[in-house]
């Protein structure tokens, strides 16, 4: 908790512009808090949550009662041909597969050129971009802008408990969907909201089709390998696992340890995952630190965060052009991205820096 006060408070130093909140309708319960004691939260509509083990064990100790659901005001908006709607049930074609972005935790973001999209969610607009010449679907973007932008990371991190839950809902209210034909993908929180999204389904016995896991985030999920041999079904409940969905696949590219200035998951928690340049120190990240030694305060969040962020980057390449993303272990072959398939037994993959793909790293 001491290491993570002190970054925040030196990223809080840099003075970097929060990016504006966008502002529209929620298609979300309204559900207020009831009640809060030492064993679970409770909110109108919702339901309670736990507030026990595991969730009172470090490092999930560090996070916080989440904030109520209506200041997160959480929103599923709709992305076709660069611009963005709120969710309209009307529009939804249920007979198209469903494809629903989710971002991380996003405090220290400019504000961005691109009028038509936020800067904490241009991302999900450039992989939807990229899927939309290729397939039709639904594109659905979850912003929960207003519980991530806090500097208080622990806050967020219990915040995408609730989320998760009343995405969950939502989801199950659209009439005629398909979970099976559902696709989440999530970055870093948005990682394990993706992974809550489908254990809040299960409850209601259905099981979504597909998660994706960009770098799911490491700080305050991250337990001693000798806990899952003790609690297994306990320390799974709080983060992505591959029990989430019919097929959950994972890419780390900040694999390692918070104390050791990674911001990524290292352990195994998909169907298969693939750890591009061994999982941390990326090509692109090595060559523009080498070359920026003497960084600009404006440019420290783009440096800070940069392998954390490649993933998002090799799986909007891999949309562009899958087949320089195939790969081998010693039993099967696969390909990392969009277009990777369940294999029939858990699988990892451990990428030499020297077999990926070159790419420029545009955003």
């Amino acid at each position: 908790m001491i290491f993570l006060s002190i970054t925040v408070i030196l990223f809080a130093a840099i003075g970097v512009e929060f990016e504006r909140i966008i502002s529209t309708l929620t298609y979300f319960v309204n559900a207020k808090e009831v009640f809060t004691d030492k064993e679970q939260f409770c909110y109108d509509d919702l339901g309670c949550f736990n507030n026990s083990f595991p969730w009172t064990t470090f490092p999930t100790k560090l996070s916080s009662i989440p904030i109520s659901p209506e200041k997160i005001a959480v929103e599923m908006l709709f992305y076709k041909n660069k611009s963005l709607s709120v969710f309209n049930e009307e529009v939804f074609d249920p007979n198209l597969p469903t494809i629903i972005g989710i971002h991380g935790w996003s405090p220290l973001l400019k504000r961005t050129s691109r009028k038509y999209v936020p800067k904490h969610i241009i991302f999900i607009a450039d992989i939807f971009n990229a899927i939309q010449e290729k397939m039709d679907g639904n594109f659905i973007i979850v912003n929960w802008k207003k519980g991530s932008s806090t500097l208080n990371y622990p806050q967020s991190c219990s915040n995408i408990r609730v989320i998760g839950r009343q995405i969950a809902i939502s989801l199950d209210k659209i009439a005629n969907l398909d979970i099976e034909n559902v696709h989440i993908i999530g970055h870093s929180l948005g990682a394990h909201m993706a992974g809550y999204i489908g254990k809040e389904l299960q409850l209601m016995d259905k099981l979504v089709g597909r998660i994706t896991g960009l770098d799911p985030a490491g700080p305050a999920f991250t337990f001693p390998s000798m806990w899952y041999d003790e609690f297994p079904n306990e320390l799974e409940k709080t983060h992505l696992w591959y029990s989430d969905a019919e097929f959950v696949d994972v890419i780390h590219s900040d694999a390692g340890t918070f104390g050791g200035g990674h911001y990524g998951l290292s352990k195994p928690i998909g169907h298969i995952d693939f750890y591009p340049s061994m999982g941390r120190d990326q090509p692109f990240c090595n060559i523009y630190r080498y070359h920026n030694r003497l960084i600009e305060i404006s440019q420290f969040n783009r440096l800070a965060f940069c392998d954390h962020r490649l993933s998002k980057v090799y799986f909007i390449d891999s949309i562009k052009r899958p087949n320089l993303y195939q790969f081998c272990n010693e039993t099967i072959c696969n390909t990392l991205g969009f277009t990777a398939t369940k294999p029939s037994s858990r699988q990892t993959f451990y990428i030499p820096e020297n077999n990926l793909p070159k790419f420029n790293k545009r955003n």
